[in-house]
């Protein structure tokens, strides 16, 4: 399995925010704030010549004034000035960085030069680059908030990457919504560095991830999330919602996050060959994650269905046919059973149709 182990961007000991600003209609303001407010479990170093202190931290004039290694780096600021702020990270021994600024290959030419570039040198110093054109990361085991939203998920074990930002950020907050918790998040932006099979092989390798989440809008030539995913999906439950299916959505997505479009038809082949499970909607997304976090997974294929109407079993029958599991007949000792506790005109078969009876005490028995 392709890994990288990426424990020093998720649970870093230190963070510096390269960016750090005074001006709360700014990134380098807000997603400061977010890691402070939040409790970050480290030191926090702001990051900006012109300043002494910022919401009461004080602030360095570069990477290198900062007076210990530093494991996590986060840049807001413009994409001409990433390039040698990666050098300095390079001299600082910096293990990871999260680069929110955009402006790179999503836009052109001219920005996948620059993308390539900054790509090389994090990759030459040995550094592992979260984007650009990302909205950060969070961690629930060291409290880490670098979001540009001001989300606070539910601490669980869910983990997600997505490669849009916005998305995975609402999965975050109907997460709170329905009661389920993340264990990881991160906006993968363009994935210039770190890509889907990365974060894929690290969340299954991680005790506190039980499921993992992803939003997907293309897949490079050259990715190995197949490969990597028929490995995974043997150890915990693979949800992925793709965007960009259409011929108008993946031209959209190009320009979103420089994702390159794949036919829906054969990533959809590759996904149920590999043991995904692919949903249709953001809100099937949450719902299926939620089933998977609350109930045990399932050791097959074959189906009994319960109901207490007849049409619902017809829907459910047909659900479950339709995505490859068996609804088997029943045996005579289950339908003896079943005699002694439903009506005479339940229905005798699988599905188990009730008959209309509303008492707990036999649904419970029959389960």
């Amino acid at each position: 399995m392709n890994y990288r182990n990426l424990d020093r961007l998720f649970n870093p000991k230190n963070i510096a925010m390269i960016g750090a600003s005074a001006t709360p209609v700014k990134w380098g303001f807000i997603v400061l704030l977010n890691i402070l407010k939040e409790g970050f479990k480290g030191p926090v170093y702001p990051v900006n010549p012109k300043l002494k202190t910022i919401l009461g931290v004080t602030c360095y004039p570069s990477l290198e004034a900062i007076p210990e290694p530093v494991d996590l780096v986060i840049i807001t600021t413009p994409a001409p000035t990433v390039s040698a702020l990666i050098d300095e990270c390079g001299r600082k021994g910096v293990a990871s960085l999260v680069v929110i600024t955009s402006g790179f290959s999503e836009t052109g030419p001219d920005g996948t030069r620059m993308e390539q570039e900054i790509v090389a040198k994090a990759r030459g110093y040995g550094i592992h680059l979260v984007g650009p054109n990302t909205m950060g990361i969070f961690s629930a085991k060291s409290n880490l908030h670098a979001l540009m939203p001001p989300v606070v998920p539910l601490h669980g074990g869910l983990s997600m990457f997505s490669q849009s930002g916005n998305v995975g950020v609402q999965m975050l907050y109907w997460g709170n919504n329905k009661g389920i918790g993340f264990n990881k998040f991160v906006s993968s932006g363009n994935e210039g560095d770190l890509k889907g099979e990365d974060y894929l092989s690290y969340f299954a390798e991680d005790k506190d991830t039980k499921v993992i989440l992803a939003y997907l809008e293309g897949l490079d030539p050259d990715s190995k999330l197949y490969q990597v995913a028929r490995k995974v999906c043997r150890k915990k439950p693979v949800l992925i919602f793709k965007g960009g299916r259409t011929k108008t959505g993946g031209k959209a997505a190009a320009s979103h996050s420089g994702a390159m479009a794949v036919s829906s038809r054969v990533l959809r082949a590759a996904f149920r060959q590999a043991g995904i499970i692919e949903l249709e909607n953001s809100q099937g997304l949450i719902d299926c994650a939620k089933a998977f976090s609350a109930s045990p997974i399932p050791k097959g294929n074959r189906v009994a269905i319960l109901t207490r109407g007849g049409g619902w079993g017809v829907i459910t029958a047909d659900s479950c046919e339709e995505n490859g599991l068996i609804v088997p007949k029943l045996s005579d000792t289950i339908i003896e059973r079943m005699n002694k506790i439903l009506p005479p005109y339940w229905s005798h078969g699988n599905p188990v149709d009730m008959a209309a009876v509303i008492t707990s005490e036999p649904y419970l028995q029959c389960m």
